[in-house]
C-alpha cells in the first residue's frame, strides 16, 4: 500500500506542480498583456481624451461646451438664414462687374456658412466626449471594467495612434 499512496502523492504534486506553472504563465501573460495595453493608452491619448480629468472639472466643462454648442448653433443658423436670402436676392446690374462681385459675396458667405458648420460640429463632438466620460464614470464597477478590458485587449501595440 505505501507503493500506492506514494504513486498517489507524488500524482497529485506532479499536478499541482502543472497547475502552479500554468498560474504563473497566465499571471505573466496577463501582466504582459496589461502592461501592453497600459503603454498603447499612454501612447494613444485620443482614446479617452477628458480621462485625466477631475469630475468637477469635466462637469463645469459639459456646462461651457454646452453654452458653446448653442452659441455656435446660433451663428450656423443665422449664416444659414443669410445665405438662403442672398439667394434670393438678383443682381441690380447685369454687368460682367456686378456678377462678380456677387460671385464674390456668396462665396465668402459660403465659406463663413462652412466656418460656422465646422465650429458648430467641433463643439458637438467635444461636447459628446465630455458626457461619454462622465458616463464611463457613472457606470457600476467602472474602474475594475476599465482594467479588465485592458488586462484582456487583444489588439494593443505601443506605436498604434489609430
Amino acid at each position: 500500500m505505501t507503493d500506492n499512496d506514494s504513486i498517489g502523492s507524488r500524482r497529485q504534486a506532479g499536478i499541482s506542480n502543472v497547475v502552479v506553472l500554468a498560474l504563473i504563465f497566465l499571471l505573466g501573460a496577463g501582466g504582459w498583456n496589461y502592461y501592453r495595453s497600459y503603454r498603447a493608452d499612454v501612447g494613444n491619448h485620443r482614446s479617452r481624451p477628458f480621462g485625466t480629468y477631475a469630475t468637477p472639472d469635466l462637469i463645469m466643462l459639459q456646462s461651457a461646451y454646452g453654452q458653446e454648442v448653442e452659441s455656435n448653433r446660433n451663428a450656423f443658423a443665422g449664416e444659414q438664414s443669410s445665405q438662403q436670402r442672398q439667394a434670393r436676392e438678383n443682381p441690380a446690374g447685369h454687368g460682367q462687374s456686378d456678377r462678380v462681385k456677387t460671385l464674390e459675396k456668396r462665396q465668402a458667405a459660403a465659406g463663413a456658412l462652412r466656418n460656422a458648420r465646422a465650429d458648430f460640429a467641433q463643439s458637438e463632438a467635444r461636447l459628446r466626449d465630455v458626457e461619454a466620460e462622465l458616463q464611463r464614470r457613472t457606470e457600476l464597477f467602472s474602474p475594475l471594467r476599465f482594467h479588465l478590458e485592458r488586462l484582456f485587449r487583444g489588439d494593443a501595440s505601443p506605436g498604434d495612434d489609430s
